[in-house]
């Protein structure tokens, strides 16, 4: 291989590598993140079935509260690390665009959402900011539904 060849390769592994993309994410897992329900009368049906649903609330419940203003009677919704909360919007309309188009059954889109949200349930407490960066240079849904299905770790 020539000089030239070898710095080209040499640059994309670096740019690669500093990028984050080839870079894996490891987390702690803990079960009882993804079980605690206790807002039943709140959950909304969701097409993909009752299990994402109710994680669709519990990740509600995790990343977001109100700020009620006293003065003006209103209240403002916080999202903390928004990042990882509004990737789940990204996944889930991926999600959407692929069964419609029939490359991806709802079983299939089920259980890739389900993974999708348990890791956002179990990482919510845990330091993420390299993945966070990650998430912003990020484009579109396939990439992100690649990264939540092959680039991160609960153990």
């Amino acid at each position: 291989m020539s000089l030239f060849r070898m710095l080209i390769v040499c640059f994309v592994a670096l740019v690669w590598s500093i990028s984050g993309y080839g870079q894996e994410f490891v987390f702690s897992y803990d079960m009882k993140e993804t079980k605690e329900v206790e807002f039943i009368d709140r959950i909304t049906p969701h097409f993909l079935g009752d299990d994402i649903a109710t994680k669709i609330e519990l990740l509600k419940e995790s990343y977001t509260y109100e700020i009620y203003n006293e003065l003006s009677f209103t209240s403002q919704n916080v999202v903390e690390k928004s990042v990882i909360y509004f990737s789940m919007e990204k996944v889930e309309k991926g999600l959407k665009k692929k069964i419609k188009s029939g490359l991806l059954s709802e079983e299939d889109a089920a259980k890739i959402f389900n993974t999708a949200l348990t890791i956002c349930l179990n990482i919510r407490y845990q330091d993420t900011e390299g993945f966070e960066e990650t998430l912003w240079k990020t484009k579109g849904a396939d990439d992100l539904i690649d990264l939540y299905q092959n680039k991160i770790i609960l153990k």
